[in-house]
């Protein structure tokens, strides 16, 4: 994401959501840095919440949150949400 691909990096969503739209809405508001705040696992998946920064907030005020599967040995990303 940080390096400008978001349209690479959200082709998972391509059934789910708009890719365009999250993509332009990551474009107003891009990730400087992260912090890794919690995860929380189940059977072969993992939720994961980020704390981020990103302008023009101060502070770690923005959230994600990344939702990744293990399947066929490799874990592969199957949502995404952020809230600015």
């Amino acid at each position: 994401m940080r390096s400008g691909n978001c349209t690479e990096v959200m082709a998972f969503l391509a059934n789910d959501k708009s890719v365009h739209d999250i993509c332009q809405e990551e474009a107003l508001y891009p990730l400087i840095s992260w912090q890794l705040g919690s995860r929380r696992d189940s059977a072969g998946q993992s939720r994961i919440y980020y704390r981020v920064l990103c302008p023009p907030f101060k502070g770690f005020d923005g959230r994600v949150w990344v939702t990744v599967r293990k399947i066929d040995h490799r874990w592969e990303v199957m949502d995404y949400e952020r809230w600015y």
